[in-house]
């Protein structure tokens, strides 16, 4: 027979540590007094056996006392039961919750129960997710300690949907727990706001601080419009997901469809995270739901449900490989109809990776151990190399999940923690980002010895004078009760009397039954005759066995004394369908000789890792050979209750019985145990006990170590003589190498702190003030000041901030006595003079009043004066008394003003100047053939002034565009001079200018003669006033190409003389062109007397263009035949006949010489020339 060794704590001893006191303002929230945390208890039960009332719980303490019960029996299943009240526990202690079933069928499938503090914001256990079975079971938990006044501070966002991908009509709804108003929050998109409203889907953060800096970042993510199963696609990032029944409905039978849902940016990957699942079906029809990992049905399959027993989806995210980045989901239902599902679409970055540590207050060795000794401070480390690659990682947003090992966990990122179990643990942290990726790290903790439990009251005054004498113990002050700092904690190791026993039954094989049952035995006679099963005897059946169907069968044992308990009854549940034990194989035969599968080992234990199968059936996992769903091999819930056998032999027949319900599947046990322990008459037997030595005790006091007078097991009196903080620490160490300390802290009364000396600036008030002053207070005392000063203390001397007021400007001494520790300090005020600033004065020009200013440093007000140096100048100050002023003279000139702060007579002077100044006209020049002219003048004085006009021209006339504006234009009517003044106002100077208006005679040049030629161009030189080119008279009228431009052409219809004008400067010209050609003589006439040619005729050789006219001409011997000095003038022309015989010439070739002059050019012009005579 095999002993068990069990190690048992069986001293306990009371022990208080006391740490801060909670703060009366985090406590707003509670009915708790201070050093209690409320405790919140709600749960839920599934199991539908009857009676009602069955379950219930309670808290203990650890002396077994009931602190709190479910009180309000009884209560019915399915239903949520929040405990009504706020349990208050004393904090820092441990407990346990416990659970029962009168009935002992435990508390049903999916039952659950939660602890929570803080309101119910902060979880401290659960059963995370494991069922109460059997008549119950007990669960370890401790309140933690109240350290500050944010320990319950948490808020909750409540996000409002957008209406579309991208509408920035979303919104979050923040609400606060515990924490104290009014709060401050800073949003990641720069608002500041208490509710976040307007915003498109995103993932947005909010950073709350509270009145006393209590501060908290949480996330939340405004969701895109709900999406419904279908045929489609959709790039989006946020979103619920449902079936096509939406959130209320169920979803059609015969639907088939595919939907693709893909990210909106390229380094994003789609996921889904399934929240609830349902898609029902039975083993015979069921929808068919695929997940492929890309665009398509043709995408690698990443999930697929193909009937009961298959697992949920849970949280699917496109993987690194798929590059672009969608999901597509493939839905068809069958002939079925169901709840479906609702799941969150969300958009992942790639992991960015990270690091997370462990961090003890205890020493974590180079194996990864850490010796548990006490409480243990543990805080998780991050690292984030890759942070802001593609998203923020910081602490706030990452979570943290520590597991204990001892089933329990925590979800904050420090946490102090006791294991209350001599064992063995792997500790474990998981941090997930803001992305959902993860980082862990685990250590190995060691509880192996027993500690030492120690206990310190610290003074209720820690606050105290230099010399006092403080006895500090470990026992509750003003009781008889004796407890000593340390008390080490003794385990003693027991013995159990125990008949251990463990057989085997025979292997069976199992046809199609239809109804019928098969049976294996196995006697068991390794027990004491005499040994009798009690309510926990029976540990564990074991069978290793295959079937092709679970859904046939039922399988119950059978004790000797013909109790029966049912291992499992998944027939008449329907649930089980089509899903495998072991891995069988799938024949239809029936006949031991069917070939066998493999057989796996299944459990029904009062330890179970698993609930019921009923309550287990989507534990399953891929059975290789047929590539079907079979129950994960372990250890599983009976759905009877082994407490049953109590009463029966251990020794004797145990039968197992198995059914089979239904044709076409079978199966075969390969073999099957039990194990029992059974305790005889005595229990326990003390074998050793362990006892942790006190190898060194002792109390050290770092800032003062000489004040520590005495001290033994349940006292140290100390003496600190040095003011500030003394923390007197005890240290023990212990035979099993553990460290422990406790510690107190006394703050030493230094002198009363009167701050640095002060300066007070021409103040007759100020302000004293002490701090580190005992509670019984203390008085001021005036030590020195000016001679003949006086001044008085508002309140009083015994005020911690006086208001004093003196009468003069000098040093003063103060000195402050406490009235606890008659210590003393001294200031000393120097009340100064302080001078005004005259703000520098702009010089005035033109004007005998002007502005003044001066900065008064006091604040204490004063007094203008003002003076000159010529007695004969006056001035005078609007309102002395004002620091912004005016001041008044009666001549320019140079004036001095003081000003003179009261109190203390501070004075600053300053010289304001008074000037006159001259204007200046700038002079334009003679404006030549124009009749306005600009003026400007120059005037220095901001007073402006005026223009006159003093003289001009008789019987002319002048408009002036403005009298008072220094820039104006002069227009006149005829050309002279005109005598402009401008006067500055204020100063009364002047300045006078004689505006000259002249005139000025076009000047022309042009060609009198123009020869052989219609046109010819005109130039002129004029100066203004131009009305252009004219015609006064001539053979025809003649164009001008510009009659307005001063250069132009002229083009006349036919030769002759012709009067022109221009027009300028109120002037016209008047000038002649004589358009004429060359004389044209003729070469041939005849006198014959016939009328035509009878005559030497030359056309235009008329007075209008000559002055004479001489003809001669010419035989071919050189005799000249004909002359006449007024040629074709006096109207005779030459007919043929020789003028000296006045004989008619006979025909043939003469000579001609025509000599004229010519009126135009002044020139004379000679012709020459042959002439054919002929009759």
């Amino acid at each position: 027979m095999n002993s068990i060794i069990k190690v048992k704590e069986i001293t306990r001893l009371f022990y208080v540590v006391v740490l801060m006191s909670w703060h009366t303002l985090a406590q707003e929230f509670t009915t708790c007094e201070s050093g209690e945390v409320g405790v919140f208890v709600s749960m839920q039960y599934t199991d539908l056996n009857f009676p009602v009332g069955e379950v219930s719980w309670d808290i203990q303490d650890v002396d077994g006392n009931v602190l709190a019960d479910l009180d309000y029996l009884p209560i019915a299943s399915n239903i949520i039961y929040p405990y009504p009240e706020e349990i208050c526990l004393p904090e820092g202690e441990i407990y346990t919750f416990n659970t029962y079933d009168s009935g002992g069928d435990g508390w049903g499938f999916g039952s659950w129960y939660e602890l929570s503090i803080c309101g119910g914001n902060n979880v401290i256990i659960n059963n995370s997710g494991n069922a109460p079975t059997g008549s119950g079971g007990s669960e370890s938990f401790s309140v933690p300690f109240v350290t500050d006044n944010c320990f319950c501070f948490s808020i909750d966002l409540e996000q409002s949907s957008a209406s579309s991908p991208t509408a920035a009509d979303g919104s979050i709804t923040t609400s606060s727990y515990a924490g104290n108003s009014p709060f401050t929050y800073e949003w990641s998109n720069g608002a500041t706001t208490e509710n976040l409203n307007n915003v498109a889907p995103g993932v947005y953060y909010v950073t709350v601080t509270d009145s006393l800096g209590c501060e908290l970042t949480e996330m939340a993510e405004v969701q895109g419009p709900n999406i419904y199963m279908g045929n489609g696609n959709e790039t989006v990032c946020t979103g619920y997901f449902y079936d096509s029944g939406g959130p209320n409905g169920n979803f059609n039978s015969n639907e088939n469809f595919v939907y693709t849902i893909c990210s909106d940016s390229p380094d994003l990957s789609s996921a889904i995270s399934f929240y609830s699942f349902n898609l029902s079906g039975s083993v015979w029809s069921s929808p068919i739901m695929t997940i492929y990992d890309g665009e398509t049905t043709d995408s690698p399959i990443l999930y697929s449900y193909n009937g009961p027993g298959d697992p949920p989806p849970g949280d699917i995210v496109a993987t690194e490989t798929n590059e672009s980045g969608c999901l597509t989901i493939s839905f068809s239902s069958g002939n079925n109809q169901s709840t479906g599902w609702f799941a969150e679409i969300d958009c992942q970055y790639p992991c960015q990776d990270f690091t997370v540590q462990i961090e003890s207050s205890d020493l974590i060795n180079a194996l990864g151990q850490l010796e548990a000794c006490h409480d243990i401070d543990l805080n998780a480390l991050t690292d984030y190399p890759q942070n802001d690659q593609y998203y923020f990682q910081q602490d706030n947003t990452t979570s943290f999940n520590w597991d204990f090992g001892d089933n329990q966990i925590s979800d904050d990122q420090s946490v102090t923690y006791l294991y209350t179990e001599l064992d063995t643990f792997e500790l474990s942290i998981v941090a997930t980002d803001v992305n959902g990726c993860s980082a862990e790290t685990a250590i190995t903790v060691i509880n192996d010895a027993p500690g030492v439990m120690t206990s310190i009251f610290p003074p209720e005054d820690n606050e105290v004078c230099p010399e006092t004498i403080v006895e500090v113990g470990s026992s509750i002050p003003g009781t008889d009760s004796v407890i000593y700092f340390f008390n080490p904690v003794t385990w003693v190791i027991t013995e159990e009397a125990l008949n251990v026993g463990e057989d085997f039954g025979d292997p069976i094989y199992l046809p199609d039954g239809s109804g019928v049952s098969y049976q294996t035995t196995v006697n068991i006679q390794a027990f004491d005759s005499d040994a009798i099963l009690d309510d926990d005897d029976f540990e564990e059946i074991c069978v290793e066995m295959e079937h092709s169907y679970l859904g046939d069968l039922d399988v119950s044992l059978t004790s000797p004394n013909g109790t029966t308990v049912l291992l499992f009854d998944t027939y008449s549940s329907f649930g089980a369908g089509g899903t495998y034990l072991g891995d069988p194989i799938d024949d239809y035969g029936d006949g031991p000789n069917d070939p066998a599968g493999e057989c796996w080992e299944y459990c029904w234990s009062i330890e179970p890792q698993f609930g019921t199968f009923n309550n287990s059936l989507g534990n399953t996992m891929i059975a290789p050979i047929e590539s079907s769903n079979s129950m994960v091999p372990g250890s599983y819930t009976p759905e009877g209750d082994f407490s049953n056998f109590e009463g029966s032999s251990a020794n004797g027949v145990w039968t197992l019985t198995v059914t089979d319900n239904i044709g076409n599947d079978n199966g075969f046990i390969c073999a099957w145990g039990i194990t029992m322990n059974v305790v005889g008459e005595q229990d326990e037997v003390v074998v050793d006990s362990l006892v942790p030595e006190i190898l060194s005790y002792g109390w050290y006091c770092p800032e003062e170590p000489s004040s520590i007078v005495t001290f033994d097991s349940t006292s140290v009196v100390v003496q600190p003589t040095t003011p500030g903080i003394h923390t007197y620490v005890m240290n023990l160490s212990d035979s099993y190498g553990c460290d422990y300390t406790e510690e107190f802290v006394l703050d030493v009364y230094s002198i009363p702190e009167t701050g640095p000396n002060l300066v007070s600036e021409c103040q007759d008030q100020f302000d004293l003030e002490v701090n580190n002053v005992p509670p019984g207070g203390g008085y001021w005392e005036w030590i020195d000041g000016p001679d003949d000063s006086s001044l008085s203390f508002n309140p009083d001397t015994n005020s911690f901030t006086p208001e004093i007021m003196v009468s003069e400007v000098g040093d003063y001494t103060f000195m402050f006595t406490d009235n606890d520790c008659g210590l003393s300090n001294t200031v000393s005020v120097d009340v100064q003079v302080v001078n005004p600033i005259i703000e520098e004065s702009i010089d005035v020009i033109c004007q005998l009043d002007n502005a003044i200013s001066v900065i008064d440093p006091t604040g204490n007000g004063g007094s203008w004066t003002v003076f000159s140096v010529d007695s004969s100048m006056n001035a005078s100050i609007v309102d002395s008394s004002m620091l912004q002023t005016n001041i008044i003279v009666d001549d320019f000139g140079t004036y001095q003003v003081a000003f003179t702060v009261d109190f203390c007579f501070g004075t600053d002077t300053m010289d304001v100047n008074f000037i006159t100044v001259d204007p200046v006209i700038y002079n334009p020049g003679v404006q030549v053939c124009d009749w306005d002219a600009e003026l400007e003048v120059n005037n220095p004085s901001p007073t402006n002034g005026f223009w006159e006009l003093l003289n001009q021209p008789n019987h002319t006339s002048a408009v002036i565009s403005s009298f008072d504006n220094p820039f104006i234009t002069i227009e006149v009517d005829d050309f002279g001079g005109y005598q402009m003044a401008y006067t500055i106002n204020g100063c009364e100077t002047s300045d006078t200018l004689m505006v000259q208006f002249g005139q000025a005679i076009p000047q022309l040049n042009i060609e009198e003669l123009v020869r052989c030629d219609f046109d010819a161009m005109l130039e002129v030189k004029s100066y203004g006033m131009e009305e252009g080119w004219g015609f006064v008279d001539g053979p025809a009228e003649p164009i001008y190409s510009d009659p307005l431009s001063f250069d132009t052409e002229i083009e006349v219809p036919e030769y002759g003389d012709y009067t022109l004008m221009y027009t300028g400067c109120d002037t016209s010209i008047v000038f002649n062109i004589l358009f004429m050609c060359d004389l044209e003589i003729p070469d041939t006439y005849s006198p014959n007397g016939d009328g035509y040619n009878d005559l030497f005729i030359i056309e235009d050789l008329t007075y209008e263009y000559y002055s004479y006219s001489n003809m001669s001409i010419y035989n071919r011997w050189g005799d000249e035949i004909y002359k006449n000095g007024h040629y074709g003038l006096d109207g005779s022309w030459w007919g043929g006949k020789n003028t000296h015989q006045y004989d008619q010439l006979a025909p043939g070739v003469y000579f001609y010489v025509l000599k004229v002059g010519n009126k135009v050019t002044q020139k004379e012009d000679v012709y020459k020339g042959m002439i054919n005579l002929f009759y």
